[in-house]
């Protein structure tokens, strides 16, 4: 090979390692983003059985009752166990205090 070929090639190969670099800081950025989406997400996803919510939010199971009447996508039933959505929960309770004189 002529050298001009040689440096043609090694151009090349600077310039696909530069690009590769630029991909990999853009890949670990996006791993962090993505992470912390995830561990925002499970944290919005906690979910309090009826005790625990009903302290949480300081009311009995009567109003416990009513929420899942009113809002069925704060809460889940598994095996005849009612848990409610934390996040859900604390959106609940904002607007409940709104509501007070």
């Amino acid at each position: 090979m002529s050298s001009d070929v040689e440096y043609q090639l090694i151009e090349a190969l600077n310039r696909q390692y530069a690009l590769l670099k630029v991909q990999l800081e853009m890949l670990r950025a996006l791993r962090a983003r993505v992470e912390d989406g995830i561990a925002q997400k499970a944290s919005e996803q906690e979910w309090y059985d009826s005790t625990d919510a009903a302290n949480y939010l300081k009311v009995c199971s009567r109003t416990l009752h009513r929420i899942r009447q009113n809002h069925p996508q704060a809460c889940q039933k598994v095996m005849d166990k009612w848990y409610y959505n934390i996040s859900l929960l604390m959106m609940f309770r904002a607007e409940c205090t709104e509501q007070l004189p």
